[in-house]
């Protein structure tokens, strides 16, 4: 049946699904290097909610109405790992040999993807913010060939203690690693809705016309409005779990330190 638990776990898990969703917003980060970015922007934007749709509802339909939710958790029938997978029990049921050896491959070609993706974004990010005098200057030098090589190098070695966690603590620490970076992407997601919904308003209030723009928002202004609601209740559901907590209060105290940071920056130079 629908909701066998109640609303609560549905809450509960939403950062981890938005986690999951983490890297759309990837396609805003690559327009600026995109050649032809009128047409090719709108095309991968369309492409990935296609993608997100077939790859991860359609996934939840099958898994859903294959499985009771009992069988569906990957502590299932007491066992623990991969090896209960809903994907492996599904593909064992229809047959399916080397199931867990299947599902491997996939999870480690994800893997290598979610890195590579995050490495070009995270690497960008400190370029661009260096360029901006927001972030020493070092990390502005690129290659010959335009890449950013000290942001590259800073954000794979600020990758290490996530392979390093794995010998201390691996659940707690993996946990709220993931609860980080969700939290984190929660607010790349509020400024994004904040943005367009401004951006929007400022642009009809030139006396121009939403059909000038190149890609337009649908149902504009509920879907920034929603999404900004949604992803404020995402972020403070990090709260609610005791094991998150500490992640939460440290991603506050980060962000604090960043607007001190440049606050303090800003009033200096001004």
């Amino acid at each position: 049946g629908w909701l066998p638990n109640g609303l609560i776990p549905l809450f509960t898990t939403l950062l981890i699904v938005n986690f999951a969703f983490n890297g759309t917003e990837m396609i805003g980060i690559a327009a600026g290097e995109t050649e032809n970015p009128e047409k090719n922007v709108p095309k991968a934007i369309h492409a990935a909610v296609w993608r997100l749709i077939i790859f991860f509802v359609g996934t939840i339909v099958v898994i859903s109405s294959l499985l009771p939710y009992s069988d569906a958790g990957l502590n299932a029938g007491g066992h623990g790992g991969l090896s209960s997978s809903p994907f492996v029990t599904v593909f064992n049921l229809m047959g399916i040999p080397y199931a867990e050896d299947f599902i491997r491959f996939v999870i480690i070609t994800a893997l290598l993807s979610t890195a590579n993706s995050g490495l070009y974004a995270a690497s960008r990010m400190m370029w661009a913010l260096s360029a901006q005098n927001q972030l020493p200057r070092v990390f502005a030098k690129v290659s010959k060939s335009g890449v950013p090589v000290v942001a590259v190098w800073v954000t794979m070695i600020g990758g290490l203690p996530g392979l390093l966690s794995e010998q201390f603590g691996a659940d707690v620490i993996f946990k709220n690693l993931m609860g980080v970076a969700a939290f984190t992407m929660v607010i790349v997601w509020m400024s994004i809705c904040w943005s367009q919904f401004n951006f929007r308003r400022q642009w009809l209030r030139q006396g121009r016309s939403a059909s000038e723009l190149k890609f337009r928002t649908p149902w504009f202004p509920l879907v920034p409005i929603l999404g900004f609601i949604c992803c404020t209740a995402t972020g403070l559901s990090m709260a609610a779990d005791p094991e998150m907590l500490s992640g939460f209060i440290g991603c506050l105290l980060f962000m604090a330190t960043c607007y001190a940071s440049y606050y303090w920056l800003y009033h200096n130079k001004t």
